[in-house]
């Protein structure tokens, strides 16, 4: 499987993510991102978030609900949950953080990760393009947390564009 189709994928998982959403509300955001992961094993693949809006603001930093899939190219996904942070800074840029369980589903033995309880953890940094959209480079970490019976990771580096709405 190659980015494109991972890509093709998340994006029609977008509506489905979206449908807890229901209430129209100013800051809710999709994110859509390419990622090649640098450790344990080489894949590329692609992912969709779904950011309600901010259950509490202050300060220029803002904390949310999110919803996160992954697919790659081994065939492996993953969904889940979690608590996402971002601060603003005044001159466009912001730095972004998130951390959720979920499930994973790996294709084969080369791809297990220990469970099929695996968390997912990020930073980022990124840059606002106008009012509503947005384009980061995050840092990312699979792993069950010493949960399971191994817990090798997986890292990955991506490149996202969000917009909010």
């Amino acid at each position: 499987m190659n980015i494109v189709k991972s890509l093709a994928l998340c994006t029609a998982l977008a509506p489905a993510l979206a449908l807890p959403a229901a209430a129209p509300a100013a800051a809710q955001t999709l994110v859509f991102e390419g990622f090649q992961t640098v450790n344990r094993f080489d894949v590329t693949g692609a992912a969709v978030e779904y950011r309600f809006s901010p259950f509490r603001e202050k300060n220029g930093t803002a904390y949310s609900v999110i919803l996160r899939g992954m697919y790659d190219s081994g065939d492996n996904g993953w969904l889940g949950a979690g608590l996402h942070i971002r601060h603003d800074f005044t001159n466009d840029w912001f730095v972004e953080g998130a951390t959720m369980p979920g499930y994973y589903d790996h294709s084969g033995p080369a791809y297990y990760l220990g469970s099929e309880l695996e968390f997912f953890s990020y930073v980022g940094v990124g840059r606002r393009l106008g009012d509503a959209n947005f384009m980061s480079v995050m840092f990312g970490h699979l792993s069950n947390a010493n949960t399971g019976d191994i817990n090798p990771g997986r890292n990955s580096v991506s490149v996202r564009f969000g917009t909010s709405f």
